[in-house]
């Protein structure tokens, strides 16, 4: 099987075990302030990480449950079991299982399921991106609707939003995972999250399917994100879109004049 089918794989498995949770009940517990898990996450990362291990053992695994491996070598598996754990806990249908490797600290494939809905989205900078088995690409659209987050919407985004100087539109969801879904299927077209607060299994899973897809995904400075780097957490925001915008938000995100926060 191939990386992308492993990871498919991996993440329909998970996202069956959380259903299956859901459907028996769970306590809530908190990491730290603001930041809840559950028996869902937990049974998520230990699939996914089995599977992975099982597949490619000499792969290293960052995942979200589990504790970071003292050192990575050039392919490492980034894995968010459950993103958007505040949704899952409120009944809100916005969550998503992500699954990412990077190899030489670049975003290479990405698999990540909705649950729910029991829509899967992966992609492999060698096969594209793939709606199950429909491939899927980025379009370019006239309007400009940002995917906002749904309870931390950075203050922040009035700032760039009016250095963009252009009328706009807001879609509110959580999950990172189900923003990216959202601009697949044309239901928004970009997504700027300003600051800090992901790590980088929040994001390696999502820029490999946009850049499959033909999307741009940087950090809000317009660089490529390093997966190799040392740290975990990733604070210098990121932004989603098409080609033909991405250099109009990454100019508008430097002319808003404020200094990097954390995005709310």
């Amino acid at each position: 099987m191939s990386e992308r089918s492993v990871a498919l794989e991996a993440a329909r498995l998970a996202a069956r075990a959380i259903l299956e949770v859901r459907a028996h009940g769970f306590e809530v517990e908190y990491k730290g302030h603001d930041d809840p898990v559950t028996a869902a996450d937990r049974a998520g990362n230990a699939v996914i990480v089995e599977r992975l291990r099982a597949a490619f053992p000499d792969d290293s695994i960052v995942a979200e449950e589990d504790p970071i491996p003292a050192s990575r070598g050039r392919r490492c598996w980034f894995v968010d079991p459950l993103d958007g754990t505040k949704e899952f806990v409120a009944g809100i249908p916005e969550y998503c299982v992500m699954i990412g490797l990077a190899i030489d600290g670049r975003a290479t494939v990405g698999a990540m399921v909705i649950p729910v809905s029991g829509i899967s989205i992966s992609a492999s900078l060698e096969e594209g991106a793939f709606v199950g088995d429909r491939p899927v690409s980025f379009s370019r659209r006239e309007s400009l609707r940002f995917v906002t987050s749904r309870s931390r919407r950075s203050p922040r985004l009035d700032s760039i939003f009016a250095a963009l100087g252009k009328p706009h539109e807001e879609v509110r969801c959580g999950s990172v995972g189900v923003k990216i879904a959202k601009i697949l299927f044309d239901e928004a077209d970009a997504y700027i999250h300003p600051g800090g607060g992901p790590k980088l299994w929040d994001l390696c899973a999502p820029e490999a399917i946009v850049r499959a897809a033909g999307g741009v995904f940087t950090d809000e400075h317009g660089n490529e994100i390093d997966y190799a780097r040392d740290e975990i957490a990733h604070d210098a925001g990121m932004v989603v879109s098409h080609r033909e915008i991405h250099a109009q938000l990454i100019d508008a995100i430097a002319r808003s004049g404020l200094p990097s926060g954390q995005a709310v």
